[in-house]
């Protein structure tokens, strides 16, 4: 049985986690089994991923620490691959995963770091079957982040002008990654709305 790794990306309040939740209950409604559907996110709770987290909590300038972000969401991703990720996919699961190599390449390449180093440091990493970009204008996201209740206090990159200039880099990622299948979905609706548009993506990759 062969898996399949499909990720959800976009800006901060674009409603990847909404979607991949929502993502996970269709495939069980379409009849595949609850052990074969495996729901992940970056960064993780691993050592690096709390890490990267902390700093972009305690820091407020999105520009500062560029090096030490790029460090440890690699090191994040690299264990997250190695210990979820691959063994799933070898087992035949289907991985649905919010965030990954991609947000790096947009936020990190923001902070001031090449595309051509941050790609080199991902040679070697799944290629996902389908990447799905959720857009929705900064305005938005930004309300989307102040009614989270969830969330205790903003990150650095929830900031509006990063974030204008961060959406434009989501869009543009086919661009960059030629040879993967991605597509850029309008996601200011309702998430069921926003769900809907984006279920036959789904379905041409998962049968």
């Amino acid at each position: 049985m062969k898996g399949s790794f499909i990720v959800f990306e976009g800006i901060d309040g674009s409603g990847k986690g909404s979607l991949v939740r929502l993502a996970r209950d269709y495939l069980l409604r379409k009849g595949i089994p609850v052990e074969r559907v495996v729901v992940s996110a970056e960064p993780t709770e691993g050592k690096f991923g709390r890490l990267a987290r902390e700093l972009s909590r305690t820091q407020s300038d999105p520009q500062k620490s560029a090096r030490e972000c790029l460090d440890l969401y690699v090191k994040d991703r690299r264990e997250h691959v190695k210990s979820v990720i691959m063994p799933a996919l070898c087992e035949g699961k289907i991985v649905l995963c919010d965030r990954f190599k991609y947000s790096t390449l947009v936020y990190q390449a923001l902070q001031g770091i090449s595309e051509k180093e941050i790609l080199s440091l991902h040679e070697g990493m799944p290629v996902p079957e389908l990447v799905l970009v959720l857009d929705v204008s900064v305005k938005v996201a930004l309300q989307r982040i102040e009614l989270d209740g969830s969330r205790k206090m903003k990150e650095k990159f929830e900031q509006e002008a990063f974030l204008e200039r961060a959406r434009e880099r989501f869009r543009g990622l086919s661009s960059v990654f030629l040879k993967e299948n991605i597509h850029v979905i309008l996601a200011e609706g309702s998430v069921k709305e926003v769900f809907e548009s984006l279920k036959p993506f789904l379905d041409a990759v998962i049968r």
